[in-house]
């Protein structure tokens, strides 16, 4: 998406960019390796003793701070994620180990998209005035009292009638 929308060399800071975030969170407790495109693998000895909520939460944090910081940029970092441990009764080697990773990682990148999808929606449809907001629920109910008003008649909540014009 950002080589389309914003041109190779710019899609280049943003892999380096996210290499140096995944980087400064996990190389204190793994290996950080990109393994194509835009795709990075950490490999983590001894994973289960980690405390990996916290480590994705300070991921998260990174990405969230980098945005605030390049805030003018129409190109927002998102880095979706994806991790599992390897269970020898599961796994019967690293790769089945990274394919499940892999299948948790597209699950969060949907949930990602979607997220971003229901917040350009949100804004799309909410007006924000200096007392509050303006969205579908309540400009639907203004249209409502409008139309009620050029009928003639405005209908209370307890369902009594203000006559105001014949």
């Amino acid at each position: 998406y950002v080589n389309d929308a914003f041109g190779h060399s710019a899609g280049d800071l943003y892999i380096k960019s996210c290499a140096k975030i995944i980087a400064e969170i996990f190389n204190g407790i793994g290996k950080c390796y990109r393994v194509g495109g835009d795709e990075f693998v950490t490999l983590i000895e001894k994973a289960s003793t980690i405390d990996m909520t916290h480590y994705l939460a300070m991921l998260e944090s990174s990405v969230d701070a980098s945005n605030r910081d390049n805030k003018d940029s129409k190109m927002k970092m998102q880095i979706a994620y994806g991790y599992a441990i390897y269970v020898p009764d599961l796994d019967k080697n690293l790769e089945d180990t990274y394919n499940r990773a892999d299948k948790i990682m597209y699950a969060n990148k949907r949930e990602k998209k979607e997220k971003q999808k229901y917040e350009e929606f949100k804004k799309d449809l909410v007006l924000e005035i200096e007392d509050g907001e303006i969205t579908a629920a309540n400009a639907a109910s203004l249209s409502g009292k409008l139309s009620q008003m050029a009928n003639g008649a405005v209908y209370s909540d307890d369902l009594s009638v203000m006559q105001i014009h014949d």
